[in-house]
C-alpha cells in the first residue's frame, strides 16, 4: 500500500468499488451489503445505493498548481474530479487492509494496524507531499491526536468540530481553509452571510429556511465506547450537501481515548430547496454507507456548483454501531 499518488497510473485502469463518489456533478458516497443491521435492502428512490467506475484519470494531478501556499484548480470540474479521485484512493487504502485482515476481531484489527504500520491517511499524505503542501487536514489531525492524548478530554472542544469539511476536502485547502478555483481565492470555512447553527441554536434566526446547519452529539455506546455523530447540511458554494458521519472511540486500558474500529453504518435523509429565500419547493434525497468495520464512516449526497437551502426538521441522519442483536442506534435531526 505504498505511495498511492505515484502509483496513480496503476489505479486509473478502472475496476468497480461498492462506494459511489461524484457522478454527473452529484456527490454520493454510499455502500450497502446484505449483512446490513438495518432494513434498507429496498431503499426508496431518493436514496442512492450503487457503484461507479474509478474516477481517477491520467494527468489529473498534473493540472494542479501551487500559488503562495494555495492549491490552484483549473475550474470547478477539476476540483470535483480531484476530490473524487482522492476519495477513491482513500477507499482503496481502507479496503486493502480490510480484505487482508477482515477475518480478525475488531480489536485484533486495531492491533494489526500497529504491527503492519497501516496508515489511514496515506493517500492524503502522498498527495500533500507531492505538492510540498501544508493542508488543513494535517493541521486538524495533529490537534485531534493531541486532544485524545489528554487524560480527560473535553468533548465539547473536539478539534474535529473546528470546521465542517471532511478529510478529503481538508486535504485540498490550506490551514486557513483556502484554495483557488480558476482565478478566485475561495475560503471553505467562513462564508459571507454564514448562518451559524450549533446544536439547534442560530445567531441569525430565519423563519423559513437556512443554508447551513449542523448537529453534533457524542452518545456513550458502552461504559468504555462512545461515538461522535455529526449531521450537516450546506447550501453554500462549492458543494450543496447533506452529510452524516460517525466516529467510534474506545477508552483504552491506559486511560486514553482512541479512535477504534467498530461495525459502523450511517444513513442520511434531507429535503433540499433551490429557493434559498423561502424554501418553497424541495427535493427529497438521502444516502447510505455501510456496514464497514472502520474507525469512522461518512455518507454524502448533494451537488457541486449549486446553491440550496433547508427547512427545520427536514435533515437528519442515523448512526448504527454493531451488528445482529448487539446494535446501538442513534438518530438526530437538525432543528431550529
Amino acid at each position: 500500500m505504498k505511495n498511492y499518488i505515484k502509483a496513480l497510473s496503476l489505479v486509473i485502469c478502472g475496476g468497480f468499488l461498492l462506494l459511489t463518489f461524484g457522478c454527473e456533478k452529484e456527490i454520493v458516497n454510499s455502500s450497502i451489503h446484505n449483512e446490513s443491521p438495518v432494513e434498507i435492502n429496498n431503499p426508496p428512490n431518493d436514496f442512492v445505493v450503487n457503484s461507479i467506475v474509478n474516477p481517477c484519470y491520467a494527468g489529473l494531478f498534473d493540472s494542479i498548481q501551487v500559488h503562495n501556499g494555495l492549491l490552484k484548480f483549473v475550474d470547478m470540474d477539476h476540483l470535483e474530479d480531484v476530490y473524487n479521485c482522492l476519495e477513491y484512493l482513500y477507499e482503496i487504502n481502507q479496503q486493502e487492509f480490510e480484505d487482508a485482515y477482515g477475518h480478525l476481531t475488531l480489536k485484533q484489527m486495531d492491533s494489526m494496524e500497529l504491527v503492519v504500520g497501516f496508515n489511514h491517511w496515506e493517500p492524503y499524505e502522498d498527495f500533500e507531499d507531492l505538492f510540498s503542501y501544508s493542508s488543513r487536514r494535517e493541521y486538524i489531525e495533529n490537534l485531534i491526536v493531541a486532544f485524545l492524548d489528554q487524560d480527560n478530554p473535553d468533548w465539547e472542544n473536539d478539534p474535529d468540530d473546528l470546521d465542517d469539511l471532511d478529510e478529503t476536502m481538508r486535504t485540498l485547502v490550506n490551514i486557513e481553509g483556502d484554495l483557488i478555483i480558476g482565478s478566485d481565492v475561495v475560503n471553505l470555512i467562513n462564508f459571507q452571510g454564514f448562518e451559524a447553527i450549533n446544536n439547534g441554536m442560530s445567531s441569525e434566526r430565519s423563519e423559513n429556511c437556512k443554508r447551513w446547519g449542523r448537529e453534533i452529539t457524542r452518545p456513550m455506546v458502552t461504559s468504555n465506547t462512545r461515538i461522535r455523530h455529526k449531521t450537516k447540511f450546506n447550501g453554500y458554494f462549492p458543494r450543496n450537501t447533506v452529510k452524516g458521519k460517525v466516529v467510534h472511540h474506545r477508552l483504552r486500558s491506559n486511560g486514553k481515548w482512541r479512535r477504534s474500529r467498530a461495525t459502523l453504518y450511517i444513513t442520511t435523509s434531507g429535503s433540499r430547496s433551490r429557493d434559498v429565500v423561502n424554501c418553497s419547493t424541495s427535493w427529497q434525497m438521502g444516502s447510505v454507507n455501510g456496514p464497514r468495520n472502520r474507525r469512522s464512516l461518512k455518507t454524502i449526497r448533494g451537488n457541486w456548483g449549486q446553491d440550496g437551502a433547508y427547512r427545520s426538521g427536514e435533515v437528519g441522519s442515523t448512526a448504527t454501531v454493531g451488528s445482529g442483536s448487539n446494535v446501538f442506534q442513534h438518530h438526530q435531526v437538525i432543528v431550529w
